[in-house]
């Protein structure tokens, strides 16, 4: 990426000068070239950060489900861990599209609640307002919602050394209240974590 920044920097026309429109179409064709190499690079980089993901993760299931194979620090790179990392990126994947489509609905009902709520005067927008902060709520419950039901995939692949995603969501089923409960507990002691980390050394 950095010899074709370069190039793309030296064949820039100086600010004094009009560039021909020989020099704008080479211009833009190295813009082209160094976009693409950047897609090329992000996309190793999701890929790379999956397989480290799944690598770590996988560490922390054998710990607990296999606490015996603790050779490596439970570290291994093997077919449970890239059934993971697959996992992993059609998660990502999937939360995308879900996160798209609840913030396109929202917008949607937030734009007809603030025309409905702007023609009924002061006390409309009010209510538009609120209603829209329902709203705005009830997307993120969704896809906390979704993120649960989802969230054992991970560690049935793990298990079963196969791909398994919506088995999830009927292995959850009727969990949500404790899964949501766990990932509560489990971020407030990461917090604590951090802050004792913080306290500790800085």
């Amino acid at each position: 990426l950095a010899p074709q920044f370069i190039e793309m920097v030296k064949t820039m026309p100086a600010p004094a000068s009009s560039p021909s429109a020989a020099d704008e179409s080479a211009m833009m064709a190295r813009m082209m070239q160094l976009q693409g190499s950047m897609m090329g690079v992000n996309v190793i980089s999701w890929v790379g950060g999956a397989v480290v993901k799944a690598v770590v993760a996988g560490a922390v299931f054998r710990a607990v489900l296999q606490p015996d194979q603790k050779r490596w620090a439970y570290l291994r790179l093997g077919m449970p861990e890239l059934w993971l990392g697959l996992v992993t990126l059609v998660q990502g994947v999937l939360f995308m599209m879900a996160y798209f489509a609840v913030v396109f609905i929202g917008l949607i009902l937030g734009l007809i609640l603030f025309l409905v709520g702007s023609a009924a005067g002061d006390a409309g927008k009010l209510v538009a307002g609120l209603l829209i902060a329902l709203v705005i709520l009830a997307g993120i419950a969704v896809l906390v919602w979704g993120l649960l039901r989802l969230s054992m995939a991970g560690p049935m692949s793990f298990v079963e050394n196969k791909f398994l995603l919506f088995e999830s969501w009927r292995f959850t089923r009727g969990q949500s209240g404790r899964l949501l409960g766990m990932a509560a507990l489990l971020l407030l002691i990461l917090i604590g974590l951090e802050l004792v980390l913080y306290a500790v050394l800085g």
